[in-house]
């Protein structure tokens, strides 16, 4: 039961002091923003919750920006880890630059 009472007085704990940064953060946006409504280093919230509506929001195309946005750098990611470990497949011959950088770190991993 004691262990019961120190997790809930921990959660409350926490509760209040990231209560207390948001209105802090909050209210510092809001000064600033009247000193300065140019101002973009502490946006207010609303700032902030139209910026991730365009984030969120659909393209001319009909496609999610965060989707797409979000597929592209994994395909990128995925691409970038794989060539040190890709050896010179069929594939990366159909590519010469694929099939040089492949060939090129598939040595350097060999030879050492």
């Amino acid at each position: 039961m004691n262990h019961l009472r120190t997790r809930i007085r921990r959660v409350i704990g926490s509760s209040i002091v990231i209560t207390v940064i948001i209105v802090g953060y909050g209210v510092s946006a809001q000064i600033r923003h009247r000193q300065n409504p140019q101002d973009k280093i502490t946006p207010t919230f609303g700032q902030i919750a139209l910026g991730v509506r365009e984030v969120v929001g659909v393209n001319h195309d009909g496609q999610r920006l965060l989707f797409v946005d979000t597929a592209a750098s994994l395909r990128r990611l995925a691409a970038g880890l794989s060539l040190p470990f890709a050896p010179p497949f069929a594939y990366c011959r159909k590519n010469p630059a694929i099939g040089a950088v492949a060939d090129h770190l598939h040595f350097f991993w060999i030879r050492r």
